[in-house]
């Protein structure tokens, strides 16, 4: 199932700008009539995706690979899916939604499946805008839900991004932790001093403060960094968040 679902007001990502968000949802019935459902954002930008090529690859190639398994089996299941490379987001969305197909045949929340918690935390994402409006943005989002986090979004120049974050923690207080993801926007030998440079204005976490590759480079970044590196966009795979550790 593909749906839209608009934004109160236009987000400029680090490559696009947007004003709704497509998503699509899979849901997967077994023969005994139970189902498993999961669900993802497309972004081309982000994924290399559309709706009609993430249906293609569902319904031409993974589907039929199941067919011929136990979908109760995790590992079963996983070896079909490797069958086929590339194709990360089809390939989560089956997976995801099989797990919790097994959750429901086990007749418990998948949260517990995982051995995880039933509260988690959260946090809302604070996207480009003038550092007024986004500390604006950021001051109404934690009255009106009590947000304990916030993800701000950086890559508008290392000026702007410094008076962005004094903004809005001028705007929320000091007990709301803040880390900035500037999706690769700043050249390689800028980074560091980046990072220093929000690290002393308290961001918790950088990520993706330039583009990062599992390198020379970044052992000695992140041995440098004053706060953790995290690596979002060339970590699509178990491969690749091998190869950075």
């Amino acid at each position: 199932h593909f749906y839209e679902l608009p934004y109160r007001r236009p987000v400029h990502w680090f490559n696009s700008a947007e004003d709704e968000g497509t998503f699509v949802l899979l849901r997967v019935t077994a023969d005994n009539g139970l189902s498993g459902v999961s669900e993802a954002p497309i972004k081309p930008t982000w994924s290399g995706v559309s709706p009609r090529s993430v249906a293609a690859v569902i319904e031409d190639l993974l589907v039929p690979g199941l067919r011929e398994t136990d979908i109760m089996d995790q590992t079963a299941v996983a070896a079909i899916l490797a069958r086929f490379p590339e194709n990360h987001l089809a390939k989560m969305l089956v997976d995801n939604a099989c797990c919790t197909l097994r959750a429901a045949a086990r007749k418990e929340p998948l949260w517990r499946s995982l051995g995880g918690t039933q509260d988690a935390a959260v946090s809302w994402t604070v996207t480009r805008q003038p550092p007024d409006l986004m500390a604006k943005e950021a001051a109404d989002v934690v009255e009106r839900h009590g947000f304990k986090g916030l993800k701000i979004k950086g890559g508008q120049g290392a000026e702007t991004d410094i008076e962005a974050l004094r903004k809005i923690r001028a705007a929320v207080g000091d007990a709301i932790d803040f880390y900035v993801d500037a999706n690769g926007a700043y050249p390689r030998e800028e980074a560091p001093a980046y990072v220093r440079t929000i690290a002393a204005e308290g961001a918790l976490v950088a990520e993706d403060p330039c583009v990062l590759q599992a390198d020379d480079f970044f052992t000695r970044f992140q041995a440098e960094a004053p706060i953790p590196i995290l690596v979002d966009s060339p970590c699509a795979s178990v491969r690749d968040a091998t190869q950075f550790l």
